[in-house]
């Protein structure tokens, strides 16, 4: 099968019809409509006729929500769940005729998978020890769902216009603030002199083996009430001035390189500034710095004692325990506990 023209497909408006995929398997589909699969988390793997689909979870998961994916996991998949160093989850060997009832149970689990692979913005990621963690001043996930949530909407119109994909992280750690420059869009958790939530902003980060870069830092402050219109003034850069046609020359950091660093920043301050024309949602309430002193949080040690796996929690008395899973994947069964 000759590879899919992505552009072409998506000027098209991304059409493919999910729910023959439930009636004829999925020989009938063209190059460009698996491209257009992804944009509904459903990617054709390597092995014929089965599929690997990716929910988002934005950066946590209930223990019910993690039984109810091993349970589809168990029915319509290989058993094992696969986790994504972006925080997301994927099921692997899905076959064709079952990609619909699985897109359906995990709507159910309250998770989706819109949007989750292709050129979108993927899962926005989250410290995994936001409202937790001593060295996170403040609690960022519910401005990164805020975020997930707000282009999420958009995504049915915007997916056909994004040039590549685009990641999103949060986080106030020593580990986030680093990988804050790798990515698209880099939100650090900070608070000012005077007692104000906010962020930093990083853009145009990237690894990859095609030519890595380090993001630059576009604002010293974002204030929480202005997560949303700095985030759609980038999408809005992004889109309008992004190489559509060259996908594998799009992501941000091509067009930072391109356009050159301080036109870049000119162009999404610009359509920054044109925030308070829109009207946004309030930020969420969030938890609020320490209440309890270092001292008294370190005095209440486990049995064992503190370690890597095993870290004080802000509340005295609670800690956070780490899990290492070999090779990121793991069967079912121990997500049923």
């Amino acid at each position: 099968m000759a590879p899919a023209d992505i552009p072409e497909i998506k000027r098209a408006g991304l059409p493919v019809d999910l729910n023959r995929l439930t009636a004829d398997g999925d020989d009938w589909l063209s190059a460009g409509e698996r491209y257009a699969l992804k944009t509904h988390g459903v990617c054709a793997q390597a092995q014929p006729h089965v599929f690997m689909i990716r929910c988002r979870t934005g950066g946590s998961l209930t223990s019910r929500t993690a039984r109810q994916l091993a349970a589809v996991a168990d029915r319509c998949g290989s058993s094992w769940l696969h986790l994504t160093t972006r925080q997301q989850i994927e099921l692997h060997h899905v076959d064709a005729r079952e990609v619909t009832t699985v897109l359906e149970e995990v709507r159910r689990t309250g998770l989706t998978t819109n949007s989750a692979c292709g050129h979108t913005m993927r899962g926005v990621m989250s410290c995994p020890d936001a409202g937790v963690g001593l060295e996170e001043p403040f609690d960022c996930r519910p401005d990164a769902r805020a975020i997930a949530d707000s282009i999420l909407e958009l995504c049915p119109a915007l997916n056909a216009k994004m040039p590549q994909r685009l990641n999103i992280s949060f986080g106030g750690c020593a580990e986030c603030r680093n990988h804050a420059k790798l990515n698209d869009a880099g939100f650090v958790s900070v608070i000012t002199d005077d007692g104000e939530l906010g962020y930093e902003l990083w853009v145009g980060g990237s690894l990859g083996k095609s030519a890595p870069t380090l993001a630059t830092k576009a604002l010293d402050f974002v204030p929480r009430a202005d997560v949303l219109p700095a985030v759609h003034a980038l999408f809005d850069v992004f889109v309008t001035h992004g190489n559509l046609d060259q996908p594998n020359k799009a992501r941000m950091k091509f067009l930072v390189r391109r356009l050159g660093v301080e036109p870049f920043l000119e162009l999404f301050r610009d359509a920054y500034a044109q925030a308070p024309t829109r009207t946004w949602p309030p930020p969420a309430p969030v938890s609020t710095p320490l209440t309890s002193s270092i001292t008294e949080i370190l005095a209440h040690v486990p049995e064992g004692g503190w370690g890597s796996g095993v870290r004080p929690q802000r509340i005295p008395g609670r800690a956070m325990v780490t899990v290492n899973v070999p090779l990121v994947s793991c069967a079912g069964d121990p997500l049923k506990i």
